[in-house]
């Protein structure tokens, strides 16, 4: 009876290890589908303090048509905005467009990061946070 005992223990050691590792197999899976489903988006930032406006080119990478809608704006001095535009900038597949976005310098000092907000397919995405030069 003594000898069962470590085999039982090992047994289910390793059944616990297995739906370990088959759980985290299936979050990976899941985040690379996420991605994978996410439309590819490049940006650069560039502030132009004269003109008070950011300059924005959007690359959009894949092939399905993107829609930016609005913008989140993040400052030196801790004010945060967000821009909704006018009209809506329509992106195709292997194009670039530049976006205007104006800053209120009265209270916003120096926007530091800048975040897209874009449609494509249905869904609403946002890109990841873009530093502004």
């Amino acid at each position: 009876m003594r000898a069962v005992s470590p085999i039982v223990s090992a047994v289910i050691l390793l059944m616990a290890s297995i739906a370990a590792g088959l759980i985290v197999y299936q979050y990976f899976l899941n985040t690379v589908n996420t991605m994978a489903d996410k439309p590819v988006a490049y940006s650069i930032a560039e502030y132009v303090p004269e003109t008070a406006t950011i300059y924005v080119t959007v690359d959009n990478a894949g092939t399905t048509p993107i829609t930016v809608q609005a913008s989140k704006v993040s400052c030196m001095n801790g004010y945060t905005f967000t821009h909704n535009l006018t009209t809506p900038i329509t992106v195709q597949g292997g194009e670039k467009k530049l976006i205007e976005i104006p800053v209120d310098q009265n209270l916003c000092d120096w926007p530091v990061v800048l975040v897209l907000m874009y449609q494509a397919g249905g869904k609403l995405y946002t890109t990841e946070p873009i530093e502004v030069s």
